[in-house]
């Protein structure tokens, strides 16, 4: 699934504004990939999945130069997604499976225990602007 930038970026601002200001601590150029995660269930790089999984060892081998330095910044973020997305492969595997916060929605209601705010049905949902 091709989802550009700007596209996901407002569908997070839409569905999880609560988690954006979580982002300002995290380099920029992984905010996508941790977007795309929550939000539809696609896989991001090594070292995002490491983090999602809680794998140490991933993490501190696949971190570049910038993000080992931010490491207490992803533990932060990572405290306060959705529980059922982080802390296992068999969470990283089932969210990826049930293609995200956005897979799991059904007229407002979260299955598996994800209650994010305001979440919207997604026949409901309208990206086209």
């Amino acid at each position: 699934m091709n989802i550009p930038d700007s596209f996901a970026l407002h569908a997070f601002r839409k569905h999880l504004p609560h988690l954006e200001m979580e982002l300002v601590e995290i380099p920029t150029y992984m905010h996508a990939g941790i977007i795309r995660y929550l939000l539809w269930g696609i896989p991001p790089g090594g070292f995002l999945r490491s983090v999602i999984c809680n794998d140490f060892m991933g993490i501190v081998g696949r971190a570049d130069g910038t993000n080992i330095n931010h490491l207490r910044d992803y533990a932060n973020l990572m405290s306060i997604i959705p529980g059922g997305c982080v802390g296992s492969v068999e969470k990283y595997d089932n969210w990826v499976k049930l293609n995200g916060l956005l897979g799991r929605c059904s007229c407002g209601v979260i299955n598996g225990g994800v209650e994010p705010h305001k979440l919207d049905c997604l026949n409901e949902v309208d990206y086209g602007t």
